[in-house]
């Protein structure tokens, strides 16, 4: 058998891709929360994980993330989410705005991707030692 030629494993990635996608996002929120407010509270990480959330599902629902997974449907839900996502958190917070919301995004277009990309590539070792039950 081939390297990567399992086709359980393509099953049980794409169910959890979505799970692994949310929590590294909501790693990337936890840890700019701690770095910014020293403390975390739900407001605090709520004010910035749900317009995360909320715009990367869906742009990855209409981008197809989910249904047809590749670099080109993670690279376009990535490049329009996140923008979408800090221009709504700025909204809901008011602020920031000016040279801050583009420091911002530009910090959340870099880390974003980085946790996205690290969390696939741990869960992807994962499912691929840990043989399919049942």
């Amino acid at each position: 058998m081939r390297i990567g030629s399992d086709p359980s494993i393509g099953r049980r990635s794409r169910l959890l891709r979505p799970a692994v996608d949310a929590a590294a996002l909501i790693l990337f929120v936890l840890v700019g929360v701690v770095n910014h407010d020293g403390r975390i509270t739900v407001g605090s990480v709520a004010r910035t994980a749900v317009p995360l959330l909320v715009a990367w599902f869906a742009v990855g629902w209409a981008a197809g993330a989910y249904r047809r997974p590749g670099p080109r449907t993670l690279l376009l839900t990535w490049l329009a989410a996140t923008p979408l996502a800090v221009l709504m958190r700025s909204v809901l917070a008011r602020g920031p705005w000016g040279m801050e919301l583009l420091e911002f995004l530009g910090v959340a277009l870099a880390f974003t991707l980085l946790f996205v990309l690290v969390a696939r590539l741990i869960a992807a070792a994962v499912l691929w030692f840990v043989p399919e039950t049942g």
